[in-house]
């Protein structure tokens, strides 16, 4: 499964639900932020599953720029990474190394097209 977390950009307030949805999901669940200013490597420090926490920042307004870039911390595995890119239901249109800001120096980010809006869709 995939949870795309999507609350107010407050890094206390994400950490504390990533905690909380860490002990409620599979243990094979990926966790993703839309965070755009905080460190998904913090947010995947305070779960157990560092490596299946990820971004999945979504641009505004999603009709006018369907765009979602994905962000990966230091954590996130090639799995993760798939997995996300997959659920995006979209082809890479661009990508490079950034720091962003995050200030995850060097994160790795893509961005992808939004099809079908699978967050929307409520697809699991």
């Amino acid at each position: 499964g995939l949870v795309v977390e999507a609350i107010v950009e407050d890094a206390t307030l994400k950490k504390d639900l990533f905690r909380a949805l860490d002990a409620l999901l599979p243990a094979d669940a990926v966790l993703a932020s839309n965070t755009s200013s905080i460190s998904i490597t913090e947010l995947g420090a305070v779960t157990g599953r560092p490596d299946r926490v990820i971004g999945m920042h979504f641009m505004n307004p999603v009709p006018v720029m369907p765009l979602v870039e994905i962000i990966r911390g230091l954590a996130p595995s090639d799995p993760t990474f798939a997995k996300v890119r997959a659920r995006s239901g979209a082809l890479a249109v661009g990508g490079g190394g950034s720091g962003g800001g995050t200030g995850e120096a060097g994160r790795r980010r893509t961005v992808l097209p939004v099809r079908g809006d699978p967050v929307r869709r409520g697809e699991r």
